[in-house]
């Protein structure tokens, strides 16, 4: 399985890791291939065959909600129809508890046995399915532990033996085993972000770490826009071939279509070889004339290098992908790969073992800001391009502050948070999270911070270090530490592991969905070609059609509908069952802060004949103790419901935040707003301002245009700590439940 490592994005190995324990789960269990579909049904789109009719809705048992929507109920449904499920139903109604507890992630997955007496002798590929069907979100953990339990060691040992694909000593083994083309493969536009190194870093380093006998004396490089420069190519072309140079073409998904010329020349270099290279001329000898194609045959020494997008496969020639070795050009996979890839850019730039403690901080620094992209939108608003680039200028800038600066580390934080990564943020609370990360990694902590960026720093910086072992020394602390997916150690809250496994379950059943046989793609193809059909005969010359919704996604939005006209009906008549009497949820309005601005402007009309002009008025917020219930309206503002804390705890016997390892969002109190001049009263104590964001839009990211308000909120939790998590205020929406939806619950963000 390590071999193809190289070749594959995380979410396409893990697609195939779990293939492949499927499949040998199949084969260990004795069990023949079910014909008529892939030994892997089950984890695609079509799960099971459909029943006869329509499956009736199963018995609510008080006590058990394990099977309580619409959607799980058909895939149980269909499950009890294997042998092996049968009474499924009913030992899940009857003893709600065992199975409740059997259920709870992540005290056990497929790895123990099931307790109920009905089902313990399912096999450990029935159970992943089981956790599959009733528990969906959580497939991303149950895949991986189904391949540990098959194929034992992970896909990626980032600190084993084995380089990483991106490092030159990978790459020159990868290509001694191949001669043919080489395509590069990065990731789509819909990735978080392109990886830390540009393919064409990885071409040069290929180059320079190949043997003397094997090494190339040039790279040339060509950059394709719209159309294909045919004489530019062709011109290029022969000049490799001939001379033995690499020629890189980069960008070919911007191809509109390839020249046929140029391809035709490609295809008689490949096709004179074998493998992409000559077979009767040795190394070391010049082009030889007349080869069987009747063109001059190829330098021993030349290769094709493509780069393209992995969403465009067609943009390379078949010619080229019939035979090519494809790389997929990945960001690190988890924490100690990537720390594993910052480490061995900065000790190349080490010139003083004594000093390696910044340097290694700095390594650290650069990791740690690359994985905190992987949590997307739920560590950062938005996902940043940062390079070995911006890692290489930091090193530089190392070296020159402690020469020159009274202050080196100061000043290299400051370099490192509000230029060199914080040269590419745009929002404001992403840049204070970037400077606290930079604060965290490069400068000692407080004895009060806990785990954290720090910890890492710490780890790796302590001690003396030789030259000639201290990488190896340094991955030897990293092997023993914990786990890559522990977000504490990137500044951010435990919660978000959960989260982020939410996320990586989804994203794993897409993959399995797309991974369906060819004549299901063709099928849906058909579809598709069909419904295009039809959407453009339902519209005129002049008007463009408008974009469909899937059911699901317009009666999620139908319910959230109903939800807020049900609140808004309930504040005009001034009751509201759902909500404490004379509170309300900025969730119910369209415009939050349209809301928030009316509290102002009713305190302006309130003011004695007026004196009090708007702009001096500003908003206080205060947060009631835990239990309040209002007998009355207040005397001005209006008191807030329904809101939540994420990333943080509110201690309601300090009426402070605090530091918390719970995943859970943290319900808080009444929270009273109201407009008052001059700043709020301290006492004392800290405060922080926690934001209070609209509703998430699909495809837009979180941005500081999005806050509505920001609460300031008495703190126990260091403020640098606060911009990492990063904390926030969040007011919920208590959906109805629709028949054909999922969940008859969710949280909005505001």
């Amino acid at each position: 399985m390590a071999r193809y490592r190289p070749c594959l994005f995380q979410g396409h190995a893990g697609v195939l890791r779990l293939l492949v324990a499927v499949a040998m789960s199949h084969r260990g269990e004795g069990r023949p291939r079910p014909r008529g579909r892939p030994s892997c049904g089950g984890w695609g789109t079509r799960t099971f065959p459909a029943p006869p009719s329509p499956p009736k809705p199963l018995p609510r048992h008080p006590r058990s909600s394990l099977i309580g929507s619409p959607a799980v109920q058909t895939e149980v449904l269909r499950l009890e129809s294997l042998p092996s499920f049968g009474g499924l139903v009913s030992s899940l109604t009857s003893c709600p508890e065992q199975w409740a507890e059997y259920l709870r992630y992540p005290s056990s997955t497929v790895i123990g046995p099931v307790p109920c007496p009905s089902h313990s002798h399912l096999s450990v590929l029935q159970r992943a399915l089981l956790w599959k069907t009733l528990l969906p979100h959580w497939l991303a953990a149950v895949a991986n532990d189904l391949a540990a339990c098959q194929l034992g060691k992970p896909f990626q040992s980032p600190l084993a033996s084995d380089p990483h694909p991106g490092t030159p000593e990978a790459l020159s083994q990868i290509l001694t085993e191949t001669e043919g083309p080489v395509v590069l493969i990065l990731p789509g536009p819909s990735e978080p972000g392109p990886p830390p190194v540009h393919p064409l870093h990885w071409v040069g380093q290929a180059a320079q770490g190949l043997a003397e006998d094997r090494r190339v004396k040039r790279v040339q490089v060509i950059s394709f826009g719209a159309e294909c420069q045919r004489e530019v190519v062709l011109k290029a072309l022969d000049l490799a071939a001939q001379e033995g140079h690499w020629l890189v073409f980069n960008n070919c998904h911007l191809l509109d279509q390839w020249d046929e010329e140029v391809v035709c020349r490609v295809t008689q270099l490949l096709s004179c070889t074998d493998g992409g290279h000559v077979t009767d001329v040795e190394k070391g000898e010049g082009p030889a004339e007349g080869g069987p194609c009747g063109q001059t045959q190829a330098h021993p020494r030349f290769r094709l290098w493509f780069i393209t997008w992995g969403d465009a496969p067609l943009s390379i020639p078949a010619a080229v992908r019939s035979s090519a070795l494809r790389l997929a050009c990945d960001s690190p996979w988890d924490l100690k790969e990537a720390l594993r890839c910052s480490l061995c850019q900065a000790v190349a730039a080490v010139t003083d073992p004594v000093e390696v403690g910044p340097v290694l901080r700095c390594a650290v620094l650069h990791a740690v800001l690359l994985q905190r992209r992987t949590y997307g939108r739920l560590g950062q608003g938005r996902a940043y391009c940062w390079t070995r680039e911006d890692l290489q200028a930091l090193l530089e800038a190392q070296v020159r502050t402690a020469r020159h600066c009274s202050d080196p580390v100061g000043a290299l934080e400051y370099i490192a948070g509000s230029l060199v990564y914080g040269g590419h943020v745009e929002d404001p609370a992403d840049l204070e999270a970037v400077m606290g990360v930079a604060r965290a990694c490069l400068r000692p902590p407080p004895p009060l911070w806990g785990r954290g960026p720090h910890t890492l720093s710490a780890l790796v910086a302590r001690g003396r270090f030789g030259r000639r072992g201290l990488l190896q020394e340094v991955e030897q602390r990293l092997q023993a530490s914990s786990p890559s997916a522990d977000p504490l150690l990137l500044g951010l809250s435990a919660g978000l592991a959960e989260e982020l496994l939410r996320t990586q379950s989804h994203t794993l059943h897409l993959l399995l969905r797309d991974s369906q046989t060819a004549g299901q793609e063709w099928d849906g193809l058909v579809r598709s070609a069909a419904s295009l059909h039809g959407t453009l005969a339902q519209t005129d010359g002049n008007r463009a059609p408008r974009p469909t919704r899937s059911a699901p996604t317009a009666l999620r939005a139908l319910s959230r509908l109903e939800a807020r006209a049900e609140l808004l009906g309930a504040y005009l008549r001034k009751e509201s069952p759902e909500t404490p009497p004379h509170a309300y949820r900025l969730s119910a309005f369209r415009s939050p802060r349209g809301f928030l601005a009316a509290v102002l402007r009713e305190a302006a009309r309130a003011e004695k004949r007026g004196t009090l002009r708007l702009s001096r008025l500003s908003l206080h917020f205060q947060v009631l103790s835990a239990g309040t219930v209002p007998s009355s309206a207040p005397p001005s503002g209006a008191y807030l419901c329904g809101l939540e804390l994420r990333g943080a705890l509110w201690d309601t016997r300090l009426s402070a935040l605090q530091d918390t390892l719970s995943p859970k969002p943290c319900p808080m109190p009444l929270v009273w707003v109201r407009a008052r001049t001059g700043p709020p009263d301290t006492r004392g104590c800290l405060l922080l301002p926690a934001p209070l964001p609209l509703p998430p839009l699909p495809g837009r990211e979180f941005g500081e245009g999005d806050i509505v308000a920001r609460v300031p909120l008495a703190a126990k939790l260091d403020p640098v700590l606060c911009a990492l998590r990063p904390v926030r205020l969040v007011s919920t929406l208590q959906e109805r439940p629709h028949p054909l939806c999922t969940s008859g619950h969710a949280y909005s963000e505001l």
